[in-house]
């Protein structure tokens, strides 16, 4: 091989090279930008979550509200069952 095959060998090389770094460039543009997409839908969902831990909050709240409210009014209702006192002494 003499100098000037070695030279055109060397500049495809290079140029190959060149070809190779300015796709794997284009590459890492595009992965940082869906990167970026996947972030922001991540924020998306953290505060979709925050809000329905807060709704689950107030749920349960309401519930809690309404069991006392049920299990204070039990023993009222069977005192209003006719016949209720003797069945239970019995």
């Amino acid at each position: 091989m003499d100098t000037n095959e070695l030279a055109a060998t060397l500049a495809k090389l290079v140029g190959l090279i060149e070809t190779e770094r300015a796709e794997n460039m284009k590459f890492r543009q595009e992965a940082r930008a869906k990167f970026a997409v996947l972030e922001a839908g991540q924020a998306g969902l953290e505060a979709g979550q925050a809000e329905i831990r807060t709704e689950l909050k107030v749920i349960s709240a309401r519930l809690d509200e309404q069991r006392q409210t049920i299990n204070a009014m039990i023993p009222t209702r069977l005192a209003a069952v006719p016949g209720h006192e003797e069945r239970r002494a019995s």
